[in-house]
């Protein structure tokens, strides 16, 4: 509701005392079927009479909606109604708003619905009944209510509905209600992928229903029916439909800028044909062909879409050659690239060709601030999991040894920022097999936090580094006392919430205690763990619901099912292998693992030939993860890969052997 109608209908409660609480009757299932059907089509009479831009006929239609409901309630005429004091007529508005959120709330989309035409309708009534209303505003409401009444149908799988809500909008005179409905439902669908949670599936379907009514001849909301195609393209490029990404932006007349084209052809690997389109030529495109401001022009790709690491290794490659030409490591505009080329290299797992980056970028900090700087702290902490990444631990340790000595030096126990310095450190000596040390390290600083009076957050943090750092000692009584206590300093089970891309210490603290009652095999008493943190992971509406967040929930109580010999264990286990295979492929490694522990699993509760499918995707993927390793990362990599393909080779076989016994 804008400021002009809240207004409004403040200034119009003066006159009758409203009753202290109203309540909107609850609808019905039987009854609301055949009023929210005729509701609809009064209300789309309501919209034609705005678009006619005749005031009597769009008042009629939404009197009628109004009509509907009294008739049901037994709350008189619509004469008798708006004749009412204003007071009472707000506090009716008032319970229709409050039931709809209730609606909402609940999932009840048929109450969300109903109420949605109701309130939306006595708010049209009263703009068309105001002089304080210009047209614009008049149109912008409307358009606001039907986004909101088809969004509730939408919800509801009624689809159909649509194009009964919106023909008038299409079919009439006025442009400017066409493109403020289609910006409307547009803004709804968006929202929708955006947030993610339970409903984020419907988002693609709604997207599909809302292009087959406003991408027309004729059309007048084109600037929407383009920012629907670009939602079109993110969600196919989102699911790794590269293709359809592609086909959902030639489908449009609109404007898409060149750029986002590019994106999607770099990431199809056709990266002379993403150049020759945003330079608009088709030669003089090799590496030392490119002017700086070509490279320049070339870079603006990575702030359209995001085309991973490969597609980034491929645009950097192209450009870096001018870059390096025309600017030294004193330019800030080289040090991005060289950073963002670095991280890149990193996430595709060519470790060694990013350590010289980031060493050349922290000589530089160092040299001109310190270590103990922003860019400084970052490009050494960085560096640090490059050389982890080699399995040059050793060496990683030197760097996270300083940095939190740097970190130490403050003596600030009870801030954030001294555990986010001593958390990488402690993981580091565990990696290393260092477990006495640090057991004596964290309990030291454990102590130290207590003395400060650290936050319980901080101090749930250090209790959770304790907790690894005497499970990986052996000491699991312990572990899990400090564990316990860690979840004790959070919010209860029925209270905590997920935020999406943000540490949770109730989540962190609860999958350590579950995995430290695995560790025992005590897999029943960690289940309740597992479950809670899945359930309180869905009803996040700030995770997506393929994020990396939800796969890990969905897993870790997979794993724990079939430890214990669950069957609720096959069907998570089959969602994850078919939705990772279709987003990253079939031998990625996010496929494998999933599909080890699931093969192992169907073999242990004496079901081989099950097992087959899955033991043969892990033997695939181990087989494809040949010669994608960087090699510098040397013979420990490289034995860990035989090391794998070994066990994959015999997976398959002991599934094979006991699918083939009697």
């Amino acid at each position: 509701m804008n400021k002009r109608y809240a207004a409004l209908l403040a200034a119009t409660a003066f006159s009758l005392a409203a009753p202290a609480t109203l309540h909107a009757q609850p609808v019905a299932a039987d009854e609301a079927e055949t009023d929210i059907t005729a509701m609809q089509t009064a209300f789309a009479a309501g919209v034609a009479g705005i678009s006619d831009d005749d005031p009597q006929a769009a008042r009629a239609g939404f009197e009628d909606v109004l009509s509907l409901h009294l008739a049901r309630t037994g709350g008189g005429n619509v004469a008798q109604f708006l004749a009412a004091g204003s007071d009472e007529r707000l506090a009716h508005y008032t319970a229709w708003l409050t039931a709809r959120s209730a609606g909402f709330d609940e999932g009840d989309w048929r109450e969300y619905e109903y109420f949605s035409l109701v309130a939306e309708s006595y708010s049209a009534i009263l703009g068309l009944r105001s002089d304080l209303f210009e047209r614009e505003e008049l149109i912008e409401n409307v358009a606001r209510g039907l986004g909101v009444i088809a969004f509730a149908a939408a919800l509801q799988g009624n689809y159909e509905a649509l194009a009964k809500l919106y023909a008038p909008v299409l079919s009439g005179p006025d442009a400017a209600l066409e493109a403020a409905a289609a910006q409307e439902i547009f803004e709804r669908a968006r929202s929708e992928w955006s947030w993610g949670g339970p409903r984020r599936d419907r988002a693609p379907r709604l997207v599909l229903e809302v292009l087959a009514l406003f991408d027309r001849t004729g059309g007048r909301a084109g600037q929407v029916v383009g920012q629907l195609h670009e939602l079109q393209a993110a969600i196919a490029e989102s699911e790794g439909r590269i293709d359809d990404a592609q086909t959902a932006l030639s489908g449009t007349a609109g404007e898409i800028d060149p750029q986002r084209r590019a994106g999607l052809l770099i990431q199809q690997g056709r990266v002379r044909a993403a150049l020759e389109l945003v330079l608009g030529r088709a030669d003089r495109l090799g590496a030392g062909e490119l002017s700086l401001e070509d490279a320049r022009k070339l870079l603006e790709i990575e702030g359209w879409t995001g085309i991973g690491p490969e597609g980034q290794l491929a645009l950097h490659e192209a450009i870096l050659p001018a870059f390096r030409r025309e600017l030294t490591i004193e330019d800030e505009e080289l040090r991005t690239l060289l950073s963002s080329h670095a991280q890149a290299l990193y996430e595709a797992g060519r470790a060694s060709e990013a350590e010289p980056l980031l060493a050349s970028l922290l000589r530089f900090y160092e040299a001109r601030f310190s270590l103990d700087s922003g860019w400084g702290f970052e490009f050494a902490d960085r560096l640090a999991k490059t050389l982890e990444a080699q399995q040059r631990l050793a060496e990683a340790g030197v760097l996270y040894r300083q940095l939190w000595e740097i970190a130490l030096g403050y003596e600030q126990y009870a801030e954030s920022a001294t555990l986010d310095s001593f958390a990488p450190y402690i993981a580091n000596l565990l990696a290393r097999g260092e477990n006495a040390v640090a057991e004596r390290e964290t309990g030291e600083l454990l102590a130290q936090a207590r003395t400060a009076g650290a936050r319980d957050h901080v101090l749930a943090g250090y209790l959770l580094l304790s907790a690894q750092a005497l499970l990986a000692s052996g000491k699991q009584d312990a572990a899990q006392q400090a564990a316990r206590e860690a979840v004790a300093l959070g919010r209860g089970d029925d209270e905590w919430t997920v935020p999406a891309g943000f540490d949770s210490i109730e989540r962190d603290s609860r999958r350590l205690l579950a995995e430290i009652l695995e560790a025992d095999r005590r897999y029943a008493a960690a289940e309740s763990l597992r479950r809670n943190v899945l359930v309180r992971t869905q009803e996040s509406s700030m995770v997506p619901r393929e994020g990396i967040e939800m796969r890990q929930a969905r897993l870790e109580l997979a794993r724990n099912l079939a430890a214990q010999g669950k069957d609720e264990a096959t069907a998570l286990f089959a969602r994850e292998l078919r939705v990772l295979g279709d987003v990253y492929g079939r031998n990625s490694p996010e496929v494998l693992a999933v599909s080890d522990p699931f093969a192992r699993y169907l073999l242990e509760t004496d079901r081989p030939v099950a097992a087959l499918v899955p033991a043969r995707r892990v033997l695939s993927a181990r087989l494809a993860a040949r010669g994608r390793t960087d090699a510098a990362a040397g013979n420990a990599n490289e034995a860990a890969l035989a090391a794998g393909r070994r066990d994959a080779a015999l997976l398959v076989v002991a599934a094979a052997w006991s699918a083939s016994r009697p």
